[in-house]
């Protein structure tokens, strides 16, 4: 189960008490974006390490096994002096300094998963405005992969634990391709070969699509998704849905149906 200490959603060890009651044992906590809300100031390296430290640290104390360090930076590092390479660098800075924190053994970091929104595939354009920037995922998966050892400088992803990955799929036949519903197979051979932690999963209808259209479309498909995650043999853990979440969050939220279809499974 995923639990925010993001600027807009912040969960508490009360909730994650109630989770456990209810049968939940893995948690991950999402820490927050290195950037403020609303295309804000970025936030220091140093800084946002002791952010992380502090939102997380009672969680792990509670028994949380994962740490989610941001989420899609494509989405905020995308102007001048902040793009892919810039973030790598920072990045870099977080996690040496996240190596102060005593409880950092204790827990499994997780990569910062990419966006693969069709949107990012290209620069922004005039016939491409879903991409807030001129950076691709191209240009974010080599920024991933840079090192210069010459430096002590290995690639970014290898300073993580487990990789993360976000994975949507909105039809049958996109379900298990790899830029796609397969997205966590992308990562893991882009990424050393290692193991992914699927941090959001999901079917993405359109928001005028009947909520029963909806559920029986998601009780068919989820089913599908986890065996195929699950025999991958790359996938540690699938998250598939965030506990409150935001309102953009409400059509992926599972019904009983479709949780009963998925029998609670997860790889």
């Amino acid at each position: 189960m995923k639990l925010m200490r993001t600027d807009g959603t912040k969960h508490t060890l009360a909730d994650m008490a109630e989770l456990r009651r209810r049968g939940a044992r893995v948690f991950v906590i999402r820490a927050p974006d290195t950037r403020l809300p609303g295309l804000g100031r970025f936030r220091g390296a140093g800084e946002y390490a002791d952010l992380v430290i502090a939102e997380c640290q009672p969680f792990v104390d509670a028994g949380a096994q994962y740490v989610e360090l941001d989420t899609e930076p494509q989405w905020n590092w995308f102007e001048d002096g902040f793009g892919p390479m810039n973030y790598q660098e920072y990045m870099r800075g977080v996690v040496q300094a996240l190596g102060r924190w005593p409880e950092l053994n204790r827990v499994r970091l997780v990569s910062p998963p990419l966006s693969f929104s069709p949107g990012l595939w290209r620069p922004r354009s005039g016939d491409n405005p879903h991409n807030p920037g001129p950076f691709t995922l191209d240009d974010w998966s080599a920024a991933y992969q840079w090192s210069d050892y010459a430096q002590d400088k290995p690639p970014l992803y290898s300073l993580f634990d487990v990789l993360g990955a976000t994975v949507y799929w909105g039809s049958a036949r996109h379900r298990l391709d790899p830029s796609y519903g397969r997205g966590y197979m992308t990562v893991h051979h882009w990424f050393g070969r290692k193991r992914v932690l699927v941090t959001e999963f999901g079917l993405s209808t359109p928001d005028a699509m009947s909520a029963a259209e909806r559920e029986r479309q998601m009780a068919a498909a989820y089913p599908l998704w986890l065996a195929h995650a699950r025999m991958s043999g790359v996938v540690v853990g699938s998250i598939m849905f965030i506990h409150g979440g935001t309102p953009d969050w409400w059509k992926f939220v599972p019904t009983d149906a479709v949780l009963r279809a998925t029998g609670g499974a997860t790889p």
